[in-house]
């Protein structure tokens, strides 16, 4: 299942809303907010490359949403206990 990073800019004031339209987006694992050059981490997957591609476009569609740095992801190595 291919999966990738998020790293969104949004406009000063529209962090709040625009969690809550990332979240209702199909595809969207998770919304963190974050302290640094990006206000917004996301994980997204889907079953095709081609749904990353919707759901990207989707999310950068947003009224708020400045700027968009997607990270697919090739390999994971997962930690676990």
């Amino acid at each position: 299942m291919p999966s990738a990073y998020v790293m969104i800019n949004s406009e000063f004031g529209v962090i709040g809303k625009l969690v809550t339209d990332l979240k209702k987006i199909r595809g969207v694992q998770e919304v963190e907010l974050v302290n640094g050059i990006y206000d917004i981490v996301t994980k997204i997957s889907g079953t095709t490359e081609q749904d990353l591609e919707r759901t990207n476009m989707e999310m950068r569609s947003i009224e708020g949403v400045l700027s968009t740095m997607t990270l697919i992801i090739s390999r994971n190595y997962s930690i676990t206990g």
